[in-house]
């Protein structure tokens, strides 16, 4: 696995079907610094965490195919130390708690304040 371009940069991978989530990630977090990756699907994280090393992933729970809580999982095996935070706009009660129980960091509800989401990220990435 080769460590990301520009190292020293904290590296999120955003997970998220729905392009104007990724699109509304990738800006925000890229004006603060971070470098950002986008995957539309679990596979296609999977795929890019098999290529690079990530810090956090954020991962939408509710996805076709492969859930965010599926694709975090295999992306764990390849990257132990990977921090996550789910999310979900739906009552995935269950699909939570597993990935809570699975070691994910959080969990924010869309939608959400984007103030909310700088401060949960900035608080999982600086939790042990």
């Amino acid at each position: 696995m080769n460590p990301p371009a520009g190292q020293g940069k904290t590296r999120i991978l955003v997970v998220d079907d729905e392009q104007g989530w990724r699109d509304l990630f990738a800006w925000e977090l890229s004006s603060k610094g971070y470098g950002v990756t986008v995957a539309g699907s679990g596979p296609d994280a999977i795929k890019r965490a098999s290529r690079e090393t990530f810090d956090l992933v954020i991962t939408d729970i509710k996805m076709p195919g492969m859930d965010g809580v599926e694709a975090f999982k295999a992306i764990r095996k390849m990257q132990p130390l990977v921090k996550v935070i789910l999310m979900t706009g739906y009552a995935l009660e269950d699909r939570v708690r597993e990935g809570l129980d699975s070691k994910a960091s959080t969990f924010i509800r869309k939608p959400f304040d984007i103030d909310l989401m700088h401060h949960t990220i900035e608080k999982t990435l600086t939790s042990a």
